[in-house]
């Protein structure tokens, strides 16, 4: 594996400001930088990624309603002259701040030029009562660009607010919506579920059944699903799988079986997953094993004050073919204070031009009915530039700063922004 770190910044704090990934395979090499910039209320607004030579490579841009629900999200890479947009994420809310729409397009590009769209779309219908899902609906454009649904559920519930049916439909030959499946569900006194039961239509009324067994603090230990099998006419279970737990209720292991006969026998080949927490119960080591098909292993690190500051990942599969991903992420403080919030060239405020930079940059969209202090900052706090203007829309900065990551900070009286700097 990759024996230094390119990164920056500290783990001082609790907001993330970077994170350099390095994945490796058999044919391909890649390491990436990504740097997020967060609101005053600890909302990621934008993350920008790089390559090492801090060549901007793409971003991805969040925006959000007063309540903090994510309204809008559009991912965007840099083809060297301009940003190019290739998905966008738009929901939709109601008065309770309950989710009622969702869509997502995508941007499909060959050699730079606009090639294709498409897009999909979750929608969801609620009660009076209780603002309850009570349908949902998945959605996309097809080639003549008219909604086709794709499936829908509704969901049916008792006094308590708990599913007790849920309907599944699919589009049948004649174009319509036709009830795919039903599955009723049952609860215990403590509103757990106890099982339900999941019909389908194919040839006779097939139906599974998943049981759930929890301990005396009502966490789950196992999970069984029986099968009715058609042919045969009988049931059996098909699979089972086993939650291990330790004095706090952590998943220590967890093993999955498969039963091969119809008298219950358990596959003794099954695949099983451990995990190992620090004493935060922050998990620090898992290992996924596949029985005969290779294994996934994963492993965290945490600074002192719970922060996650580096994480492997790695799969091997049956064949000898390995996947490896290695990340470090790094923090920053900033006095994250009532009016201060951070900027991007897509949301209102001041904008950084160019940006990357080579040193020398303009900071347009100033306020100049007011005073305004303009300061660099770097990336562990310290102020490396300092002026004070007034009477001018525009600012220009010229100056030795080498290639990294600095904050610009624009305090005017009726607040302050700050936009993230790229040098090279």
């Amino acid at each position: 594996m990759l024996s230094w770190r390119f990164c920056v910044g500290q783990a001082i704090d609790s907001v993330m400001v970077s994170r350099c990934a390095y994945i490796e395979d058999f044919t391909d090499t890649n390491y990436a930088i990504a740097v997020d910039s967060f609101d005053v209320n600890g909302l990621l607004i934008n993350s920008y990624s790089y390559d090492t030579s801090w060549n901007v490579k793409g971003r991805t841009v969040n925006s959000y309603s007063p309540s903090r629900l994510l309204l809008y999200q559009v991912m965007q890479w840099y083809d060297t002259s301009n940003w190019t947009t290739y998905n966008e994420i738009i929901n939709l809310y109601d008065l309770n701040d309950s989710i009622i729409d969702a869509r997502d397009y995508s941007y499909h590009y060959n050699l730079g030029v606009l090639t294709d769209t498409s897009c999909y779309r979750n929608s969801y219908s609620r009660d009076t009562l209780n603002n309850a899902v009570t349908n949902f609906r998945y959605n996309y454009v097809d080639l003549t660009n008219t909604w086709d649904t794709n499936y829908a559920t509704i969901n049916y519930f008792d006094s308590l607010n708990r599913v007790t049916r849920s309907v599944n439909e699919t589009p049948g030959p004649s174009g319509y919506l036709e009830v795919h499946d039903s599955t009723w569900y049952y609860y215990l006194a403590n509103d757990s579920v106890d099982s339900y039961l999941q019909f389908g239509t194919t040839g006779t009324m097939a139906a599974d059944r998943y049981q759930y067994f929890y301990n005396l603090q009502d966490y789950l230990v196992q999970l069984i699903d029986s099968a009715w099998y058609i042919p045969t006419q009988t049931r059996h279970a098909d699979w089972i799988r086993q939650y291990y737990r330790d004095t706090s209720n952590l998943v220590t292991a967890v093993s999955f079986h498969y039963f091969i006969d119809t008298l219950g026998t358990v596959d003794p080949c099954g695949d099983t997953t451990t995990y190992f927490y620090n004493a935060s119960h922050q998990q620090t080591y898992h290992s996924i094993h596949y029985c005969g098909f290779g294994g996934n292993y994963g492993s965290m690190a945490y600074d002192s004050t719970g922060n996650l500051i580096h994480q492997d990942y790695c799969s091997y599969g049956g064949m000898g073919d390995q996947h490896c991903y290695e990340c470090d992420y790094s923090y920053y403080t900033f006095p994250f204070t009532a009016g201060i919030h951070l900027t991007n060239d897509i949301a209102p405020g001041i904008r950084i031009f160019p940006n990357p930079s080579a040193g020398t940059f303009t900071i347009q969209n100033l306020r100049p009915e007011e005073t305004t202090t303009v300061q660099v900052i770097n990336p562990v706090g310290e102020i490396i530039y300092r002026d004070v203007v007034r009477g001018v829309s525009e600012y220009f900065v010229s100056s030795n700063l080498v290639a990294g990551i600095y904050f610009v900070s624009v305090n005017h009286r009726s607040g302050t922004e700050v936009g993230k700097l790229v040098v090279q």
